[in-house]
């Protein structure tokens, strides 16, 4: 029987490629200057690439909606489940800030007459997110989807183009580069550890396939298709990446790279070599254009784990689905007021790139602790259930699914434990302030997807 909507190599290709590449992250590798490409390579194999085979497989054999939600419950049980999905949505929630800033960085050229002062920069975020979650709620998850290939497109691509051929042609005409490029210049230079935490925004900058491998069932012969768009999205997304990272070195100075305004700042600076700097305020718009729309596709996709775990849980809240679309206008509200929460916070802040790198820090350790679970949720399941059906499956059998989660579980690991040592480039405070930040909020939030739900099911009638 003929597969309904069903996806070639094609769609699924621009689908990954949509969720993951990002030219806002392109400046955490820039610090790494030319040996970012060592690091790229690594990350790709190491992480990117068994998130993508291990979720594939996952999502195929549980593809009813609530994602890691069900992979880790039918490994590990409910409770586990509930703590994974609650790791991703607040990863989002405290990730949401740095992505807002940067759009509103993006909106800020677009209307160069308007002072981008940080007050103003705070009302463009709360413009923003707040589009993102009414357009959620009145047209769906369904058609937002479909707008995301537009965000792709002009909030993504075409900035991402522009960057990457304006750091082609800078050394073309032989321009002086901020950068060495050469082989001795490829092996990373490092000094201490501190010079490695920008890795764990480097392999979070990869995350989110994931949120893409429900469509593993829906692709025609998805044993040898769904590999064949990994590998087509993925190089494309490492090509994107390296040479939008070396753009951006080549035109900021490493000690002058800002985590939120340095693409901007780097396509501004080729715009204007070009005598195309009139063109900055319209480029600069259709980003934070194409910023509405990948927020709203992350920020309803982020909500669906946490939702299903609700429904199926013991909280009872399944009130919370109220626009019978499947997802929850209330839950994504809750999440948009707490990261504007946070953004208003860090108007507070003496050092505002301090504190986005603190919330960029610790949303990768929230992310990378649920693909631990994921990884061994993986690993489990084709160990001890091997009789689930499973459209798509890792090739190699049963030591090939360890050898390749047992890969993403080491970089996982690597990454979390790397992100709680501050950074030599970036003024975080004192090291006993910026630790003590981190164990309060794991301490809440294990409380919060362990003992906070086992006393709610106690009392439960």
């Amino acid at each position: 029987m003929e597969k309904k909507h069903s996806l070639n190599v094609f769609f699924l290709t621009l689908i990954n490629i949509a969720t993951i590449l990002s030219i806002e992250n392109w400046p955490f590798l820039a610090a790494y200057e030319f040996s970012s490409l060592f690091f790229l390579g690594l990350t790709a194999i190491a992480f990117f690439i068994p998130v993508s085979l291990v979720s594939a497989e996952l999502a195929s054999a549980f593809p009813e909606r609530g994602g890691i939600f069900n992979w880790v419950k039918a490994a590990f049980g409910q409770r586990l489940a509930f703590f994974s999905v609650l790791l991703l949505w607040i990863s989002n929630l405290v990730w949401f800030p740095t992505l807002l800033s940067y759009f509103s960085v993006s909106f800020s050229y677009a209307f160069a007459a308007w002072d981008p002062n940080p007050l103003w920069l705070h009302f463009l975020s709360i413009g923003l997110i707040s589009a993102s979650v009414v357009l959620s709620h009145k047209f769906g998850l369904a058609v937002m989807s479909r707008i995301s290939s537009w965000a792709l497109l002009f909030g993504t691509v075409l900035p991402g183009l522009l960057i990457i051929l304006g750091g082609v042609y800078w050394i073309y005409t032989g321009q002086p580069s901020q950068i060495e490029c050469s082989w001795s210049a490829l092996w990373p230079r490092l000094n201490g550890m501190d010079d490695l935490v920008f890795l764990s925004g480097v392999i979070i900058s990869f995350s989110g396939m994931e949120m893409n491998a429900m469509h593993a069932c829906n692709v025609d012969s998805p044993g040898r298709n769904y590999p064949r768009a990994i590998l087509f999205s993925g190089t494309i997304i490492f090509l994107f990446s390296l040479l939008g990272t070396l753009s951006i070195g080549v035109a900021v100075p490493r000690e002058k790279i800002d985590i939120v305004s340095s693409s901007i700042e780097a396509l501004s600076h080729y715009l204007h070599f070009f005598g195309w700097g009139s063109l900055l305020p319209l480029i600069a718009l259709g980003i934070g254009l194409g910023g509405v729309g990948g927020i709203t596709v992350w920020i309803a996709g982020s909500n669906q784990g946490l939702l299903a775990a609700l429904q199926q849980g013991d909280f009872g809240f399944t009130s919370l689905v109220d626009n019978g679309k499947n997802y929850s206008f209330r839950l994504m509200g809750i999440q948009a007021i707490l990261a504007l929460a946070l953004s208003t916070i860090a108007l507070a802040m003496p050092d505002m790139n301090g504190f986005y790198w603190i919330l960029t820090a610790l949303s990768s350790q929230l992310y990378l602790c649920m693909y631990l679970l994921m990884f061994s949720a993986a690993i489990t399941l084709r160990i001890y259930r091997p009789e689930v059906k499973r459209p798509y499956r890792i090739p190699g059998g049963t030591k090939a699914v360890i050898a390749i989660g047992g890969l993403g579980l080491i970089s996982s690991l690597f990454g979390f434990g790397i992100s709680f040592v501050p950074p030599s480039q970036i003024q975080t405070g004192s090291l006993l302030t910026y630790e003590s930040f981190f164990l309060v909020v794991w301490l809440s939030i294990i409380w919060a997807g362990f003992f906070y739900r086992r006393s709610r099911s106690e009392v439960r009638v």
